[in-house]
């Protein structure tokens, strides 16, 4: 089962008026507490793994982490 941890809102329009979806980050909820254990150090949000790298719900990738 996924847990919702992040709400990430589109762009309104993109060209062509079509209007684009909000984004909702999920984690799987054996990855919980890797990911509370985690803080972005620019924003201190819990930090989490991607294909691109670390990153937090705020988008930060690859900021450096803090163990909390």
């Amino acid at each position: 089962m996924k847990t919702p941890i992040a709400h990430v809102p589109g762009p309104r329009y993109v060209p062509g008026g079509a209007r684009l979806p909000p984004v909702i980050m999920t984690i799987a909820e054996d990855e919980i507490a890797e990911y509370e254990s985690r803080a972005c150090s620019v924003c201190g949000e819990p930090q989490f793994s991607t294909s691109a790298g670390v990153t937090c719900p705020q988008g930060h990738l690859n900021a450096a982490t803090t163990r909390t």
